[in-house]
């Protein structure tokens, strides 16, 4: 991100000095119990979320979108750097074992032209990783029908918008009860609502939604 030549001064496979490194802080203290947004006076949950009905149980988020951790997801979504899957991966694998112990992972399915754009989805090398090194199982079972831009929606017409278009791939998900929905960014929280939606139709009891970022 400096401009730096990384000389042994990088994490092996991530391409990205120590100072910088350093500018990637997780999100601490006090935050909603819904979707995860940093808390400034309110009590347990944000203003935005006492005026929404989710699906799902609870959002987690390991940063906030902006400064470097808006920079890298940038660089890794549309720039095509993938090596920045380590640096996802290995924080997300291990605040899953910490926090939610046994359950498995139904990754948040990309639309297929937006797959295209993109060079392929880029959360799968940071689930592969995920996967394999953490041990934690994977249910590839949503599909996204067609692309819907929504960045300049609210979240009441987002989840318009979304209707009949988050469908399952297979009848059987997977035999557990609780499971992990996985996405980058978690912005209205309309897209992680829907397949939640559709999860709970389809026998899940409980949803627990992990993203890497949440935006304002």
């Amino acid at each position: 991100m400096c401009g730096q030549v990384l000389l042994f001064s990088s994490q092996p496979g991530i391409p990205l000095c120590e100072a910088c490194r350093k500018q990637i802080k997780p999100l601490e203290g006090r935050r909603c119990a819904k979707c995860s947004m940093p808390l400034i006076s309110e009590h347990m949950v944000c203003t935005r979320c006492r005026e929404q009905d989710f699906h799902f149980h609870s959002n987690f988020s390991l940063f906030e979108y902006c400064g470097a951790v808006k920079e890298i997801l940038y660089s890794y979504k549309f720039r095509g750097i993938r090596r920045f899957a380590e640096l996802f991966a290995h924080m997300t694998g291990k605040m899953i074992k910490t926090h939610y112990p046994g359950l498995p992972i139904i990754p948040v399915p990309p639309a297929k032209r937006k797959r295209r754009r993109k060079g392929g989805n880029h959360l799968k090398p940071i689930l592969a990783i995920i996967t394999r090194e953490y041990g934690i199982p994977l249910f590839d079972c949503l599909e996204k029908k067609i692309h819907i831009p929504q960045k300049v929606l609210d979240f009441q017409n987002r989840k318009e918008n979304l209707k009949g278009n988050i469908v399952l791939r297979r009848r059987k998900i997977c035999d557990y009860s609780h499971i992990i929905l996985f996405d980058d960014i978690f912005t209205t929280g309309a897209t992680a609502d829907e397949c939640s939606r559709v999860l709970l139709e389809a026998g899940v009891k409980r949803i627990y939604v992990v993203t890497l970022a949440i935006d304002k």
